[in-house]
């Protein structure tokens, strides 16, 4: 059981991505308690499906967090987790955030970060590595870079803000909440995701082949999807294509 003690937090200057670092290193650390590494700069960040994730801006928040643990209720939503902890801290900063499924956080449709998991299995338990990278700080001139529409706090308010009081406060919601996952699984939290969840009705598609079209989450953390005739369909990966959205 995860033990009920403040996040152990290791901050680093410069590393090639937090997930990385901790999959070398996790066994330096209590695997029963919540830890968090976090980096001013990342050289190789990375996404979901290995999308590189622009992260050389020391402006922004790069972190992992990880632990151990011997459930396996309801893993595959931890991504979806913490995009909903981060999401609620951001709304209380001010801002209207939503999330893309599954694990997309935005900020006037733009994406402000993404939130990548990764689960190692050993003989007895799993060690859950989930990386959070939010654009805090960053400067238009930089977003206008990324490959796709980006935002940060500080371009949509026209505030600074600190990174790491941000984290912690990121940090502190989590570990709240990933007290009642461990015990509970998704479904407490499935209806207030669903409330920040954008995108439906748009088409779905998981390794290129189309799914349907995106409805809810359901209390597993899975996305309904609906076929053309109606049928419902169920899936854990994938991606919805916004392409033809009109925002």
């Amino acid at each position: 059981m995860l033990k009920k003690k403040p996040i152990h937090h290791l901050h680093l200057e410069s590393i090639d991505s937090t997930n990385d670092y901790v999959k070398t290193h996790y066994e330096e650390f209590d695997l029963g308690r919540l830890s968090l590494v976090s980096a001013t700069v990342q050289n190789h960040g990375r996404g979901t499906k290995q999308k590189s994730w622009n992260s050389t801006s020391p402006h922004n928040i790069y972190a992992t967090f990880f632990f151990e643990t011997k459930s396996e209720k309801d893993l595959q939503c931890l991504a979806q987790l913490l995009s909903l902890s981060a999401a609620k801290v951001i709304e209380k900063f001010g801002f209207c955030p939503t999330i893309k499924w599954p694990n997309d956080i935005l900020v006037d449709h733009k994406k402000l970060g993404g939130v990548l998991c990764e689960i190692i299995h050993t003989k007895d338990a799993s060690l859950v590595v989930i990386g959070i990278g939010l654009n805090v700080n960053m400067p238009k001139s930089v977003l206008d870079e990324i490959d796709q529409p980006a935002n940060s706090l500080f371009v949509s308010s026209g505030k600074v803000f600190s990174s790491q009081d941000v984290l912690k406060k990121i940090g502190n919601e989590f570990q709240k909440d990933l007290y009642v996952f461990l015990e509970e699984g998704f479904k407490p939290f499935c209806e207030l995701y669903n409330s920040y969840m954008v995108y439906r009705e748009l088409p779905v598609v998981e390794n290129d082949t189309p799914i349907g079209f995106s409805q809810r989450v359901t209390d597993n953390g899975f996305l309904e999807c609906r076929g053309k005739k109606g049928e419902i369909s169920y899936i854990s990966s994938g991606s919805i294509d916004i392409r033809n959205s009109k925002h």
